[in-house]
């Protein structure tokens, strides 16, 4: 009986040892270095658990990143502005001889899993101020994780004006722009910070098992646009063109993905054309190359600094922005 009890024991701390090692060793895989930082690791979360969000004054916006940030987040620095937007200080006022433009979008435009200066549009901003041209060239980053259509037409009403933009960049994000808005959001219901999460306490041993054995990863991309969901791009993007036309700013709207996505970008094609709103196209070096390739991260698949870069090229290269630009310039 005791020789069975030893074996017993035996194989169980076994395991546990086995289990441990196992943790360990993936950790390192998933984080590098960053498996010794608790604040690194403890980032890895979403936005709505990360304690880097607040409520807005504005309903329609409902939340906004918290000013004065200077952390991590998805192992990244992650840092705000004192109003409270993920970029440089910039002065409400704008100078003379300076070109405003004002981005909007989501996580993508955010830069979740890059460095402030690794996004498309810090890199756009300071690719134009290198030209020398005698204009000063300030690309202002009011894109925050999770927002979509209706956050963004809130954003236009109730926050963007007050900075005097010449011009308006989208950020559309071919992942999940299309879908409708939550039933909170709809309602005006008011935000409510969710309870911060703590990752770094989490098996990610037991996640890669699932991951590849059990295939319990959730599939990216958006599948076939529903009427709904067409319905709903449909009135917003008449909502954009409205707002340009009345505020006489002219609308840019660039499509973000690192995958094919065929069925949303031919939609935005052709609702863009119907609203008569300019277009900057899908670049084909994603349609080359694996998505795999522009993950930020195995476990999160947002744009890594390769894909920022290439969104960057694709703008900068466009007939469509450059035309804005010397248009703005000649007024």
């Amino acid at each position: 009986m005791k020789t069975i009890y030893f074996k017993i024991i035996s194989l169980t701390i076994g395991l546990l040892m086995a289990g441990v090692l196992g943790e360990f060793l993936v950790r390192l895989y998933y984080f590098g270095a960053d498996t010794f930082s608790y604040e690194k690791v403890n980032s890895f979360t979403e936005m709505g658990h990360s304690g880097n969000v607040q409520a807005s004054q504005s309903p329609k916006i409902q939340y906004e990143l918290k000013p004065n940030l200077d952390r991590s987040f998805k192992l990244k620095s992650f840092k705000t502005n004192s109003q409270g937007l993920r970029d440089q200080e910039y002065s409400l006022v704008k100078k003379g001889n300076t070109i405003r433009g004002a981005i909007i979008g989501d996580s993508f435009s955010m830069g979740t899993g890059v460095e402030m200066e690794e996004i498309y549009h810090s890199l756009l901003e300071k690719r134009l101020n290198d030209r020398s041209d005698g204009t000063t060239y300030e690309l202002i980053n009011f894109a925050v994780s999770g927002y979509n259509l209706l956050h963004y037409l809130g954003l236009l009403e109730d926050k963007i004006e007050a900075y005097d933009p010449d011009f308006i960049l989208i950020g559309f994000c071919g992942n999940n722009d299309f879908n409708e808005p939550r039933s909170n959001q709809l309602s005006g219901e008011k935000f409510q910070e969710k309870e911060k999460q703590n990752p770094y306490w989490k098996s990610y041993f037991w996640q890669m098992i699932s991951d590849r054995i059990f295939s319990t990863r959730k599939k990216n991309g958006h599948g076939k646009i529903t009427k709904n969901e067409w319905i709903h791009a449909d009135s917003m993007l008449a909502a954009f063109k409205a707002y340009s036309i009345d505020h006489e700013i002219p609308t840019l709207i660039q499509y973000l993905s690192i995958y094919k996505y065929e069925t949303s970008y031919q939609s935005l094609v052709e609702l863009t054309a119907k609203h008569e709103l300019a277009l900057i196209g899908h670049p084909p070096k994603f349609q080359a190359n694996k998505p795999q390739y522009f993950f930020s991260h195995e476990l999160d698949h947002h744009p890594n600094a390769a894909a920022h870069k290439i969104f960057e090229e694709t703008l900068y290269e466009s007939a469509i922005f450059q035309k804005t630009i010397q248009e703005i310039r000649n007024q």
